[in-house]
């Protein structure tokens, strides 16, 4: 999976762990311990306290192994690499799919 901040560029890239869990019910495991996510000392900030409105307000996650990283400032843009206002899509578009294996060193 690749990690792309509107208007900034792409700025992760991982594979996904596991299912996607309600925030509520997520169990992750953090360097080697298994931890609730409503627990962790998060650096965001979340829209939906626990215990929303619903399946439709609730804040959901996936467990993710990260393959490479980089802070917001170096994010990767470049003209031509696609790009979606949705949280997630299945990324098809082959140039970016290329050149964002080479940011992240993924392909020699």
């Amino acid at each position: 999976m690749f990690v792309h901040v509107p208007q900034r560029g792409y700025v992760g890239v991982g594979i996904v762990q596991g299912r996607v869990q309600s925030a509520d019910e997520a169990v992750l495991n953090v360097e080697g311990t298994d931890q609730a996510f409503r627990s962790l000392e998060l650096q965001g900030t979340y829209r939906h306290p626990s215990g929303g409105e619903g399946i439709h307000s609730a804040e959901y996650v996936v467990p993710v192994m990260w393959i490479g990283t980089v802070a917001l400032e170096q994010a990767h843009w470049q003209v031509g690499l696609f790009a979606n206002q949705n949280s997630a899509c299945k990324l098809r578009n082959q140039f970016t799919i290329d050149q964002l294996s080479k940011v992240f060193k993924l392909t020699d």
